[in-house]
């Protein structure tokens, strides 16, 4: 199975009830783990944003990829004995190179940088890494989504509304000289680094598998070309045939239930309800 370019492990494990409980709760608590990432990110009040973020998603993932794990090769797979004859539990590296074969594979690359920001970003507490990360956030966050809904059949959507996935920052830029006025000489180098690293690699990548950033810009204008939105001012007296008024907000999720693998399975089971032949190429 191709996905986003990763070579996926096929499901050759037959999983037993107690199995099959595991998964749920896992993809349960991976999902909540999943929305405090986005919503410490999005909590302009918190300066902890980026270490809560990295955390609460590496989280989630590792979630994810050990039910995954357990989908394809069992219960078992999850633990191993270490040197000490201890029981361990695999790390979220490993549930990866267990379930993606691709080792090229740029969603395995961004979460990797993200993992090494989780087991360090303690030692370096700076604001800028907002700017440095959010890239590959967005893109942590989309493959998340994609994933989840591909492995598990799981819709982010379902619980979640998706206009809240989009991260949001200061879009101020911040230059070398400001850097290092305002930080220790060691800690100053480490984030120049840091930034100069993401920067190559979304150059090299070029790539919404490992950083995607989106944009939104409200822009009055005369010009419509290239919008996507038109407002328009009228005078009141004319407001009546000019606008329409909502009374009422409709949920998404309500009037547009279906994913669009849902739609064709529910499209193809009302034609075949209905006894309605598709005949391509003079075949059906």
């Amino acid at each position: 199975m191709e996905y986003l370019g990763d070579t996926v492990n096929k499901i050759n494990h037959v999983l037993t009830e107690e199995e099959k409980n595991t998964i749920e709760r896992m993809l349960d608590k991976s999902q909540e783990a999943f929305i405090m990432a986005i919503e410490i990110y999005n909590r302009p009040s918190l300066k902890y944003r980026v270490e809560g973020f990295s955390f609460f998603i590496c989280n989630a993932w590792e979630l994810m990829a050990k039910a995954q794990v357990i989908k394809t090769l069992g219960y078992k797979k999850l633990s191993y004995t270490n040197k000490n004859g201890e029981q361990r539990t695999i790390t979220l590296k490993k549930a990866l190179a267990l379930t993606i074969t691709n080792k090229k594979s740029l969603m395995v690359k961004n979460l990797s940088d993200v993992i090494t920001l989780r087991n360090t970003s303690t030692h370096f507490i700076v604001e800028e890494d907002n700017q440095i990360y959010l890239g590959l956030f967005q893109s942590c966050i989309t493959n998340y989504e994609r994933y989840m809904s591909m492995w598990h059949r799981r819709r982010i959507a379902d619980i979640f509304p998706t206009n809240y996935l989009t991260l949001c920052i200061n879009a101020s830029i911040y230059g070398v000289k400001n850097i290092t006025a305002r930080y220790p000489d060691d800690v100053a180098l480490a984030l120049m680094s840091r930034k100069e690293t993401i920067s190559n690699n979304e150059e090299h990548y070029a790539n919404k598998g490992y950083s995607c950033i989106v944009q939104q810009e409200l822009v009055l204008s005369k010009k419509t070309k290239g919008t996507s939105k038109k407002v328009a001012f009228v005078p009141s007296e004319q407001a009546d045939e000019n606008v329409t008024v909502l009374k009422e907000y409709i949920d998404p999720k309500n009037s547009h239930p279906y994913s669009t693998t849902q739609c064709i399975v529910e499209i193809n089971k009302r034609l075949r309800k209905n006894n309605v032949k598709i005949y391509v190429n003079n075949a059906e």
